[in-house]
C-alpha cells in the first residue's frame, strides 16, 4: 500500500513538472582534484610504497598547497587500481652491479658444464635450532593443561651438505658454526669420497658464505676439481 502511494506521488510530481524521468538524487559533487593532480598524488605513492595515506596527503599539501583527506586519497588510488598488498622487501645487494655480473658469470659457467651435470656438486652450510618440549597433554574439558618445567634450553647445530642432481653425497653435523678450518676438513672428506668412488674432474659450487681460500689447502687436493663460486 505504501509503495503504491509513493508511486502515485511520483507520477503526480512528474505530471506537474512536465518531465518523464526523475532527476538523479544529490547535488553536483564536483571532484576535488583534477586529473593532473590525481596523477601527482599517485606519483607520490610510487616514490615510496611504504608511505602511509596520511603521509601522502601531507606531501601533497606541501607540493600543491591543497588539503585533502585520507578518504579522498583512498578513492583516488582505488580509481587508479592501487590496492593494499603485503610488502615483499628486496635486499639491496641483490641488484648491486657486481652481484649481477657475478650471477651472469655463474650462469655462463654453469651452462658450459651442463653436459657434465652428474659431476656438478653443490656444497653449502646452514644452522638450525632444536627444542625438545612436549606441547600436548590431556585434561578435563574446559580445564587448561599446564605443567611446570625448568628453563627452556635449546641447542644450535650447523650442518654442511654436498648434493648433486642424483641426490645427497654426504653431510656432517656440528654443534658449532663452521669456520675455515672445519670447512677445510669437510672439503677434504668430500674429496676422499670422490677418490673412493673414482669420480674425477668434478665441479664444486660453493655458496658465498663459505671461505674463499681455506688455510692449509694445497693445489694437489684440488688438482682434479674445479670450484665455481656464486653470489
Amino acid at each position: 500500500m505504501e509503495s503504491n502511494i509513493n508511486d502515485q506521488h511520483d507520477m503526480d510530481f512528474l505530471t506537474e513538472r512536465g518531465r518523464i524521468e526523475k532527476l538523479p538524487k544529490g547535488g553536483n559533487h564536483r571532484g576535488k582534484l583534477t586529473d593532473q593532480q590525481k596523477e601527482s598524488l599517485c606519483d607520490i605513492l610510487e616514490e615510496d610504497c611504504w608511505r602511509t595515506i596520511q603521509r601522502i596527503c601531507d606531501l601533497f599539501f606541501e607540493r600543491h598547497n591543497i588539503l585533502i583527506g585520507r578518504s579522498t586519497a583512498t578513492r583516488c588510488f582505488r580509481d587508479f587500481h592501487y590496492t593494499l598488498k603485503v610488502l615483499r622487501p628486496i635486499p639491496e645487494r641483490r641488484n648491486d652491479p657486481q652481484n649481477i655480473l657475478a650471477r651472469k658469470e655463474y650462469a655462463i659457467n654453469f651452462l658450459r658444464i651442463a653436459p657434465d651435470r652428474q659431476k656438478v656438486f653443490f656444497i653449502d652450510e646452514t644452522g638450525f635450532q632444536v627444542n625438545m618440549i612436549c606441547r600436548y597433554g590431556r585434561e578435563l574439558t574446559g580445564v587448561r593443561t599446564t605443567r611446570v618445567v625448568p628453563a627452556l634450553r635449546s641447542r644450535n647445530y650447523s650442518v654442511a651438505c654436498t648434493m648433486s642432481c642424483e641426490g645427497m653425497v654426504n653431510f656432517k653435523i656440528r654443534e658449532r658454526a663452521y669456520n675455515a678450518e672445519c670447512f677445510l676438513e669437510y672439503l677434504l672428506e668430500i674429496l676422499e669420497i670422490f677418490r673412493a668412488r673414482e669420480i674425477s674432474e668434478t665441479y664444486l659450487s660453493l655458496s658465498q658464505g663459505q671461505p674463499t681460500s681455506p688455510p692449509g689447502i694445497c693445489d694437489a687436493s684440488l688438482m682434479k676439481s674445479r670450484i665455481y663460486r656464486f653470489a
